[in-house]
């Protein structure tokens, strides 16, 4: 749906998961995208990550757009999205 605007979702396993759990729900789940484990938590530290799920939108200009923490239904981020996207 946004494949063709640009929009790229990447992932990142918090450090207090094993690399191999991250792999088991990555294949369980058939995640479609790429997810790397943040294992020095380098990532999350510089993000202020606290809890799982969270979820940070990257506008086009590469600032933060939106942080939800907490589940995020695909009506919500669709919204979002959109948003960002009428804003370019």
């Amino acid at each position: 749906m946004f494949k063709n605007r640009g929009v790229r979702f990447i992932g990142v396993n918090v450090p207090s998961d094993t690399e191999g759990s991250a792999r088991a729900f990555v294949a369980d789940r058939k995640i479609p995208y790429a997810i790397g484990h943040d294992e020095g938590g380098i990532i999350t530290g510089l993000y202020g990550v606290r809890r799982t799920p969270t979820t940070f939108i990257v506008s086009a200009d590469g600032n933060v757009a939106v942080i939800a923490r907490g589940k995020v239904g695909l009506e919500q981020l669709t919204a979002v999205l959109e948003q960002l996207a009428d804003k370019k």
